[in-house]
């Protein structure tokens, strides 16, 4: 278990952690995470779009909370270099309890090269 506490001792869970090496740079990822602790069971796919704003992203969250879509545009990066979310991308569960997904990518649209890395984090109230 890891766990990692803010500034203001929050307490947060790594509940989900991976990283992939992709078949072809544009292939789709899903992700699926459940943790007892929280009651919660989510699947968090990845789009790559070759159009819209460069290092852009669009969230979108199924009604019933168990499935979120990002679409990430023109995420492609020089073979040494990596691109990062630079803020988590941020949840609540149905009880309020906070989710925060970072993820960055490293690809080169020449090669067909993707590796992708997840980290999913939940807040615990602290012991």
């Amino acid at each position: 278990m890891v766990v990692s506490f803010n500034r203001d001792n929050t307490r947060w869970r790594m509940v989900y952690n991976e990283s992939v090496v992709l078949l072809d740079f544009g292939n789709r990822l899903e992700f699926e995470f459940s943790d007892a602790n929280l009651k919660l069971s989510a699947v968090v796919e990845f789009v790559f779009s070759p159009s819209g704003e460069k290092y852009q992203s669009n969230v979108k969250v199924s009604e019933d909370g168990k499935r979120v879509t990002v679409t990430l545009f023109q995420w492609d990066s020089d073979p040494y270099g990596h691109i990062e979310v630079t803020q988590p991308l941020n949840l609540n569960t149905k009880d309020g309890k906070r989710v925060s997904i970072k993820y960055r990518t490293q690809s080169h649209n020449k090669s067909g090269f993707r590796n992708f890395h997840i980290t999913v984090w939940a807040e615990e109230n602290a012991p």
